[in-house]
Formats: structure tokens, sequence, C-alpha cells
């Protein structure tokens, strides 16, 4: 990456899934003002470590395990299904952890 990363910087960044024009920018300013003041959903020292973890993984020292679904729909958001997605993730990481011998990175 050789740019710099901004909080608008995604604006530039091509993205067919969303749409080109938002037909109400008052809203979507007022939206990014409620985020702007949430706490982060990962913390700095939570990237550093996963880069050193990912590291690990691309020297063969450990596997690494992504999961999660890719585009979930609010719908579906509740605790139960956080709770069993990360269940499970966390089941296949105890299987890879012993039929590979290496430690397992979830993401």
């Amino acid at each position: 990456m050789t740019e710099q990363w901004t909080p608008a910087s995604w604006r530039g960044k091509p993205a067919k899934h969303m749409p080109e024009d938002y037909p109400d920018l008052a809203a979507l300013t007022k939206v990014e003002q409620t985020l702007r003041g949430m706490p982060p959903l990962v913390f700095a020292g939570e990237a550093r470590r996963l880069k050193g973890l990912l590291a690990d993984v691309s020297e063969g020292r450990a596997f690494l395990l992504q999961g999660g679904d890719c585009a979930e729909s609010f719908k579906e958001f509740a605790a139960d299904n956080i709770r069993d997605t990360f269940r499970l993730i966390l089941q296949m990481a105890v299987v890879l952890t012993f039929a590979g011998g290496k430690p397992v990175v979830k993401v």
C-alpha cells in the first residue's frame, strides 16, 4: 500500500456494491458523525499483533483460519448467530491445531 489511509479515502475507491451517489448527503454525514463517535471495533495493538501472527502464517509457522459471513444482513445480526459462528471457528481451530501440528490464527 503506497497511499496514506484517511477516514475519507474510501470515497476514491471503486465500490460496486454501494450507490455511486448517495441520495441524502445530510443523512450520510449524520451517520458518519455517529460512527466517528463510536469506539473502534479493533484496537491498534490488536492490528499490530495480527500482523505478527500473519507473518508467522506467511513463513509456514502457523495456519490461517478465516471464517464468518461475507455478506450477512442486519436481520441475521444477533448475539446467538455471533456466538454460534465464533464457537464453530474455535472448534475448527482445535481440529486444525491437532491435525496440522501448528498454531492457528483465527480471523
